[in-house]
């Protein structure tokens, strides 16, 4: 049995969250003077995902800057909507994957405090000094502070009754189809099957795109029903295409997972990323809020403080469950909803709102575009803030 002594930190799990909470760590100066080891057990996560946010057109961040590799100016809420809104002083970004994962390594790994180890932490014990980690390879680690955005061994994965799936393929055709600064944010003319369904697209140029099916259900989206409905939304451009590389996986839509962040009982292992409740349950977007908890971890070790939960606003935390509790309840009026808001209320005000940083005046004018007495009828479920 190895062992590696004197580490102070240990982050297990090396994607969005994880190497965010890494990269702010090295850029506050919080690994000058402590070791940091990184746990994860794929070498080679690949190009498994994209990520993309909404922000100013000029980003401050260095990070971000280096990392974004195509944005777009303006949104469509359907396919057949060739001229779509404008979203200045916005831009929606994109970042792949693979090169978030080479750019942080790259970063990280000439640092001579930090070490990427690719095991699997696969049980835990809390002493009174420290956490002691053990690894499918039989190797035992002491560590100050544990920073994981797996579930096991640390938190009991708790049930998931709604998920945000998704299936995507990038699709090549031999014309020229797209408006190349535009996307599609939600397209709902394909078939619900008492879920709630839209197509997604983001074009990386005049000929190729992400298609890709997005669903809110129970359960996950059924991936070759996936295909053919991307293969049917692909026909209606009318020229010849071929399917690339395919995305696909589930996102937890429940706030049940900031509830067990809260509650967890050793404050020396903190929840990232997902585990922590960071994706935005409504949406399923997170990868700039794991960038700020991130930093706010950093910030928070650097001054010697303790790194607490991370609270979300109660108002925006009731306006998630209301409308869960709709979707969950009443699929079949997602795309009533949600169609209604993006005709009533411009990209700004809309993206705004997602990014929690509305008024209550700014909150009246979007519920007053929506089907109020739908969700009247639900506020009076007695649905109250936890």
């Amino acid at each position: 049995m190895s062992k590696i002594k004197q580490n102070t930190f240990v982050i297990v799990g090396a994607g969005a969250a994880g190497l965010w909470v890494a990269l702010e760590m090295l850029h506050q100066g919080v690994l000058k003077d402590n070791r940091l080891l990184i746990f994860e057990a794929d070498q080679d996560k690949g190009k498994d995902r994209t990520w993309c946010f909404w922000e100013r057109e000029t980003l401050q961040n260095p990070h971000l800057r280096k990392l974004v590799t195509h944005s777009w100016s303006r949104v469509s809420f359907r396919t057949d909507n060739r001229v779509g809104n404008g979203l200045s002083p916005l831009l929606y970004y994109y970042v792949e994957s693979s090169d978030f994962y080479a750019y942080a390594k790259s970063s990280l790994e000439g640092h001579k405090n930090v070490s990427f180890i690719y095991e699997r932490v696969n049980r835990y014990l809390s002493t009174q000094n420290n956490i002691e980690l053990t690894t499918n390879q039989y190797r035992t680690v002491k560590a100050d502070r544990v920073f994981t955005s797996v579930f096991k061994p640390f938190f009991h994965l708790p049930e998931i009754d709604f998920w945000q799936s998704f299936v995507g393929f990038w699709v090549t055709f031999e014309d020229e189809v797209f408006t190349a600064d535009q996307f599609t944010l939600m397209d709902f003319d394909i078939p619900q099957d008492d879920a709630v369904r839209f197509v997604y697209m983001l074009p990386v140029s005049k000929s190729k795109a992400l298609i890709e099916v997005t669903q809110f259900h129970d359960n996950a989206i059924d991936a070759q029903k996936a295909e053919k409905l991307i293969r049917n939304v692909a026909r209606k451009f009318a020229a010849h295409f071929t399917l690339g590389d395919k995305e696909q996986g589930k996102i937890p839509m429940s706030q049940i997972l900031e509830t067990q962040y809260l509650e967890h009982h050793d404050e020396r292992i903190t929840p990232i990323g997902t585990v922590s409740g960071a994706i935005k349950p409504s949406t399923g977007y997170g990868f700039l809020e794991m960038k700020r908890r991130a930093g706010i971890i950093a910030e928070r070790i650097a001054a010697d403080e303790v790194v607490n939960g991370f609270k979300r606003s109660p108002r925006f935390k009731f306006y998630d469950r209301l409308l869960l509790a709709i979707l969950k309840s009443e699929p079949a009026r997602g795309k009533q909803i949600f169609s209604a808001l993006t005709k009533g209320v411009s990209p700004q005000l809309l993206f705004k709102f997602l990014d929690e940083k509305t008024s209550v005046f700014e909150d009246f004018k979007i519920f007053n575009a929506l089907p109020v007495p739908l969700f009247l009828k639900y506020l009076f479920k007695n649905i109250t803030v936890k």
